[in-house]
């Protein structure tokens, strides 16, 4: 198991046994966990495969989704901060990956068939060919730091000189946010 999943594993116990509501649970939570970080290259922090979550751990992803969902609601654009650049930031800082910002689930490829046109057989064909040449979409995942960081009331790295590093690097985006 991975230390990240304490978070909706205790959100799960307090809403499906102890029967809370999620505002109650999520304040207990967030009063409740910390994060100490292991590594500051961002390469190197987990990402789970979402897929394989859903079948193995199906009450947690649903879990993991609401946390994501209510976290991105919860940003708002800084001052002077352009709609891109705002994007850019909540996508570094979600917990789901490679995701449809709005379903939270793996996107779909967007046609290009424009409405109204008309398509002969062979026309559909090779569109689907063309498809099928296309870089296959990245699968979604779970970033297990980004979780970790979302639901502590503490961050810190093993070491001053490491915490540093996370505040100004790794999760510089979440320190601006929390400070």
């Amino acid at each position: 198991t991975h230390p990240a999943l304490s978070a909706p594993e205790l959100m799960r116990i307090l809403i499906d046994v102890e029967g809370l509501d999620w505002k109650t649970a999520w304040n207990i939570v967030k009063k409740t966990c910390n994060y100490t970080n292991h590594t500051i290259l961002p390469e190197a922090l987990e990402a789970w495969n979402m897929e394989m979550m859903e079948s193995l751990l199906p009450r947690h992803m649903e879990i993991i989704t609401r946390m994501d969902k209510e976290f991105r609601s919860s940003l708002r654009r800084s001052s002077g901060e352009s709609i891109e650049d705002f994007q850019a930031r909540l996508e570094n800082m979600a917990i789901l990956k490679n995701v449809d910002p709005v379903t939270l689930r793996k996107p779909e490829r967007k046609a290009s068939i424009k409405v109204g046109s008309k398509l002969s057989a062979a026309a559909v064909v090779a569109k689907e060919e063309q498809d099928e040449a296309e870089e296959p979409l990245p699968d979604p995942v779970v970033r297990m730091a980004n979780m970790s960081v979302i639901s502590a009331a503490h961050v810190n790295g093993v070491a001053a000189i490491h915490t540093e590093i996370v505040k100004a690097e790794t999760f510089n985006d979440f320190y601006n946010l929390w400070p």
